[in-house]
């Protein structure tokens, strides 16, 4: 059986297999980027470059440190304002914390649901291997039984060999 069929018969037979994790936690990292790059209500500090806030061209946070010196120094209002909005919807620090809220929730959150997935894979793994052990064990035993036998039997017939050429060269 070949890899692929292999996984698609364990997604079929055991359907709590289909991990979430690779979907969800791209899907999770794609989501808190996309937070990152929301417009906020506010006519002149709509973003966080206006703070010297980004990312670099492989996906990594960078921060101007002078600009966002400036920027908390000249506007501190306007900084409480972009991140607080109206504390129940708006604002960066208010929709951040929303969705970390829902996506950590130990209930019915996707990380909750993966980790949920990826245990009972490593369940159902742990028993495959323990089914795989006993099988080698078993097949080992019974290959080393009759090596064993086999041994026993060559033995046997140089024996009746070697008795055979005594009584002939007497």
């Amino acid at each position: 059986m070949q890899l692929f069929e292999y996984q698609d018969f364990l997604f079929i037979s055991y359907p709590e297999l289909r991990l979430l994790n690779d979907r969800s936690s791209a899907m999770s990292f794609s989501q808190v980027k996309n937070l990152t790059l929301n417009v906020q209500n506010l006519p002149d500090m709509n973003h966080l470059n206006h703070f010297g806030i980004g990312f670099n061209h492989e996906g990594k946070l960078t921060i101007d440190d002078k600009k966002l010196d400036k920027t908390l120094k000249d506007n501190p209002a306007k900084v409480k304002q972009f991140f607080m909005g109206d504390g129940e919807k708006t604002g960066f620090a208010t929709e951040t914390f929303n969705y970390l809220k829902k996506t950590l929730d130990t209930l019915e959150g996707p990380l909750h649901l993966t980790t949920e997935s990826l245990n009972k894979q490593i369940k159902i793994l742990n028993k495959k291997m323990e089914s795989a052990q006993k099988n080698i064990e078993t097949k080992l035993k019974t290959q080393r039984d009759k090596f064993i036998a086999m041994d026993k039997a060559i033995s046997e017939m140089k024996q009746s060999s070697n008795s055979l050429i005594a009584l002939l060269t007497k």
